[in-house]
């Protein structure tokens, strides 16, 4: 029952990483190497069908200084048998003073196996030390990836990085997936994942490909002074294992970093917030229904190359920049902080060639309304809407620029109009 469901301790790892699927022929007996099909009377050994890489182990040290020029894993196996699948990462805790060097610290999860296995997701890995801010002495590598598959491959695991000086601490949480392919939808054939559950995790066995932000079923506030999402990383706030209920979660960061190839998950009671992100925003990012996104307290957000998809609360947007492979995308069902729900305020909004800005009505709820003070349209711009109503000061449409409504009225053979959808010939008079 507890297939694909997350675990592990963010702050602390300690478990095993969990064993990939079997695969194809699964208990079935070979005599020789199955493997390799060497099948001959001089290799007659009897071997059982079906084998998933096993699970990363399990590492925790602690050191005064630790001089680290080598290598150290934590890594999950990859799939031995047809369709079987990589292990996970496992978990690395390390506690020390100081830490130099230039090796590597990996926790990645296992390939999927070449004929059809998934990968395993990344590990975790875990370093407090007491160089506080300063994590220049170590130049070496921290990779928590997940498995390469030509199915799907497995989500990224982990890294979190806390540097105390004795009295202040300073906490990084890095989730990167090494540009491995993203995850697919649940439904396979709907392609890559956009929409997780529509924000409700209370099952979440057939979901993969997904980083989970996990610590234990009594956190409830997560506090980071950097969250970086990089790598084509999909990242979910899960607050209980297991769970049956979508319990509120709180997490608060003081700088949110990336390289706008991530994805991340606002769900059902979850509040996100940063005080401070790149200049451009950095994260493509959904909040669902019940959910609440906390934007940075600056003069303008800037989307350019991701989307913000709001079907929740958008707090902290005033001034809106829409640039090129950039979109926001405001829905009924969402609204701005404090206003009813289907209602968003701002006070500029610029959409430049290749923004896109959609506004919304959801089947049966009432019309989206969206008050914009100034809004300027530039050329090669769109604001698109299936009905809304907007009120403004100022309306700038530039030639090119377009605010469209333009195919989604009345279906074929709908509405008032739709007329007969044929006529028997031999009724005519």
């Amino acid at each position: 029952n507890y297939v694909g469901q997350a675990f592990g301790n963010l702050y602390s790892p300690a478990s095993y990483g969990c064993p990939g699927g079997y695969g194809q022929y699964y208990g079935q007996l070979f005599f020789g190497e199955y493997l390799s099909a060497s099948v001959t009377v001089e290799s007659n050994n009897v071997s059982r069908g079906g084998l998933g890489g096993s699970g990363g182990g399990s590492i925790a040290i602690y050191a005064g200084n630790f001089q680290h020029d080598g290598v150290l894993t934590a890594c999950g196996g990859d799939g031995l048998a047809p369709n079987a699948g990589g292990g996970s990462g496992g978990s690395i805790y390390i506690n020390v003073v100081n830490i130099s060097g230039y090796g590597s610290i990996t926790a990645t999860g296992g390939d999927g196996n070449p004929l059809g296995g998934g990968g395993g997701a990344g590990g975790r890995i875990a370093i407090y030390h007491e160089m506080y801010t300063d994590f220049s002495p170590y130049n070496g590598t921290i990779s928590a990836f997940g498995g390469v598959s030509s199915l799907e491959s497995g989500g990224a695991g982990s890294v979190y990085i806390q540097g105390n000086n004795g009295t202040m601490a300073f906490r990084k949480l890095i989730l990167n997936n090494n540009f491995n392919q993203y995850p697919y939808a649940v439904i396979k054939s709907d392609g890559f994942l956009h929409s997780l559950q529509q924000g409700d995790y209370t099952d979440i066995r057939r979901v993969g490909g997904v980083s989970w932000i996990h610590y234990n079923a009594n956190v409830s506030l997560y506090q980071f002074d950097e969250v970086n999402i990089i790598g084509r990383s999909h990242v979910a706030i899960l607050g209980q294992a297991f769970n049956v209920t979508m319990q509120p979660i709180y997490l608060h960061t003081a700088l949110l970093s990336g390289d706008r190839s991530g994805t991340l998950h606002v769900a059902k009671n979850q509040t996100f917030e940063m005080d401070v992100a790149d200049q451009y925003y950095p994260v493509n990012t959904l909040v669902y229904q019940y959910g609440k996104l906390i934007m940075p307290q600056r003069d303008a957000t800037s989307i350019r190359g991701v989307f913000i998809d709001v079907n929740g609360t958008l707090s902290r947007v005033s001034v809106v920049n829409v640039e090129p492979e950039g979109w926001l995308r405001v829905t009924s069902i969402g609204n701005s902080d404090s206003l009813p729900v289907g209602v968003y305020s701002f006070n500029n909004v610029r959409i430049k060639a290749g923004g896109i800005i959609y506004a919304v009505t959801i089947s049966n709820t009432p019309q989206i309304t969206v008050n914009i003070t100034t809004l300027t349209v530039n050329a090669g711009g769109v604001l698109q809407t299936n009905t809304m109503l907007m009120g403004s000061t100022n309306i700038t449409v530039d030639a090119y620029g377009q605010i469209t409504a333009d195919g989604f009225g009345y279906s074929g053979g709908t509405g008032p109009g739709a007329g007969l959808g044929y006529v028997t010939i031999g009724s005519l008079i």
